[in-house]
């Protein structure tokens, strides 16, 4: 084969590739129904509520999973945040925050007011100084195209432990409820169960409390949620040894689906209607 046309093939090699990819991209980039994708963020949290009108970050994960999650985030097609939602500053739900705030425009953070003598929270704070936060607290909520977040807890005089003082959130569509615990445990479960004319907990699917610890997830919380799905964010062979078989018993004897980062990577469940 002559050189002329070696060249040839090699650059029409690469076009074919080039397409290809640009094909996969725009498959991924797809205008999106309502949609949540519980990012793989290793020990940690990071959850995306994507719709046709703007996307709103529910944590980001540690540190060390922060230009994954970035990647991500811009194969998904995402461009602004139109909010980005900060349960609690431990490092695993903030360590990737400043990098996503580099990375896109966003609108406006929420957290529950709490700060921490880390570095990961002092990194957020600079990367914040321009973004408007809000410091929230049970009844909160914002519409986007039709997908409502709603804050559940903490309430304005609760107090309790840095994790039973974390967003606690309802994600709301026409046909769908999302309940994210961050990582609230049991006592955060009863006190939203005893609250008179407390919210509804019924919920299509649960992000479980605290990543699957035993310390969350109790028997009665489950059976008032129902869920259909629970997901469990959490990182493969991790130290804690989440999630908990004791708190999977339970999970599993109100669910017949539990899902898990360790086990599938990234979960993607519709928030739409079912026909």
């Amino acid at each position: 084969m002559g050189k002329k046309r070696l060249r040839l093939s090699l650059l029409a090699a690469a076009l074919l590739a080039l397409l290809a990819v640009g094909i996969w991209r725009l498959t991924d980039r797809a205008e999106p129904v309502p949609e949540a994708v519980f990012f793989d963020v290793g020990e940690g949290s990071a959850t995306l509520i994507r719709t046709a009108a703007g996307n709103i970050l529910i944590d980001t994960g540690p540190e060390d999973s922060q230009a994954v999650l970035c990647e991500r985030l811009r194969q998904l097609g995402v461009r602004e945040l139109a909010l980005l939602v900060l349960t609690h500053p431990d490092e695993d739900h903030i360590g990737g925050a400043d990098g996503v705030l580099r990375a896109f425009p966003v609108q406006e953070i929420w957290t529950n007011g709490e700060a921490a003598d880390t570095d990961s929270y002092r990194a957020l704070l600079r990367a914040a100084e321009q973004v408007p936060v809000r410091v929230v607290a049970a009844s909160e909520r914002k519409t986007l195209d039709g997908v409502t977040v709603t804050v559940l807890s903490p309430t304005v005089e609760a107090a309790g432990s840095e994790n039973e003082n974390g967003l606690v959130l309802l994600v709301e569509t026409s046909g769908t409820r999302l309940l994210l615990m961050g990582d609230a445990g049991q006592e955060t479960e009863a006190r939203l169960l005893g609250q008179a004319g407390g919210p509804d907990l019924r919920a299509d699917v649960l992000l479980a409390g605290h990543h699957g610890s035993d310390s969350a997830s109790g028997t009665a919380f489950l059976a008032a949620v129902s869920p259909r799905e629970i997901v469990i964010s959490c990182g493969a062979g991790n130290a804690y040894g989440h999630p908990d078989g004791r708190a999977l018993a339970r999970m599993q004897a109100v669910c017949g689906r539990i899902r898990r980062t360790d086990l599938e990577g990234e979960i993607h469940i519709s928030l739409e209607e079912e026909e």
